[in-house]
């Protein structure tokens, strides 16, 4: 594992990124969820200067599109894509807003800590940061079930097509305060910044909150070079995440580049087990 060179992410907590934050929201479903989400947004400690864009599969109702203007006055904006997968929905989004941080939140994610998106923006604006996350808390019938904290390799198979096996990190099992290099980040919540997603690609056809899609994304920016980060100093409240697929491919070809191999493992936990 490589730590990152100075300064330390969790010197975000007294220094601010300096870039504008934009949070993206991709509605697939029902907009509901959304008004809790915007008034969680508008407590933050940046939250008088953040960008909402909102890009959804059907028009917002008034009511909530009022919500979103009074809220955001200035700093809003809403795309309509009833064709877009959630990863096209980022993607438009990505391109409506303001260069700088690009913050992806689902609907039904809450913050009750007002520091978390000056946090991970901050983390985010290292320039050795592909992507940030904090821990996750799945919250059902009032109690925490699960707390995602990014994702570990935790085996590498090259018994046929090299591929790898990865495994969720409970974030309660780690040191409050943390921040470590990870595979990748839920895309639930990350903050990554405009050029980056750019320069990967974007989010693409990534359907849902799936743990194949984060480390998708996870690769193609340990491939370009970046260090994905998961911190616990701060803990969102997350809707249900489907459970992982363990294993993924690391490569579509018959063979795997040792650069690439070099890249992920001095970006990310150790491997546990190799076969």
């Amino acid at each position: 594992m490589r730590a990152l060179d100075e300064p330390s992410p969790l010197a975000a907590v007294v220094a601010p990124s300096g870039l504008p934050v934009s949070v993206l929201v991709p509605v697939t479903g029902a907009t509901d969820p959304v008004r809790a989400l915007l008034d969680t947004l508008a407590t933050q400690t940046i939250g008088a200067d953040i960008e909402v864009v909102i890009a959804s599969a059907a028009a917002l109702p008034a009511s909530l599109q009022t919500t979103l203007a009074d809220l955001f006055p200035g700093r809003h904006a809403q795309i309509v894509d009833p064709q877009a997968s959630r990863g096209g929905l980022v993607d438009l989004a990505a391109t409506r807003a303001r260069p700088g941080c690009l913050v992806i939140c689902d609907p039904g994610v809450r913050l009750p800590n007002p520091r978390t998106l000056a946090l991970l923006s901050a983390i985010a604006a290292d320039p050795h940061v592909g992507s940030a996350s904090c821990s996750l808390a799945v919250v059902r019938q009032g109690a925490v079930q699960a707390s995602v904290c990014g994702h570990v390799v935790s085996g590498v198979s090259f018994l046929g097509l090299p591929s790898l096996t990865f495994e969720r990190i409970d974030g309660r099992a780690l040191v409050p305060g943390a921040a470590l290099p990870v595979l990748a980040v839920s895309l639930a919540l990350l903050a990554i910044r405009s050029e980056v997603l750019a320069a990967v690609g974007g989010c693409g056809a990534a359907e849902g909150l799936d743990a194949a899609a984060d480390v998708a994304l996870g690769l193609r920016l340990a491939e370009a070079g970046f260090t994905n980060i998961a911190t616990t100093l701060v803990t969102a409240l997350a809707p249900d995440l489907p459970p992982p697929r363990r294993a993924h491919p690391l490569v579509a070809g018959p063979g795997i580049a040792p650069a690439t191999l070099d890249r992920l493992f001095a970006t990310t936990t150790v491997v546990q087990r190799v076969v």
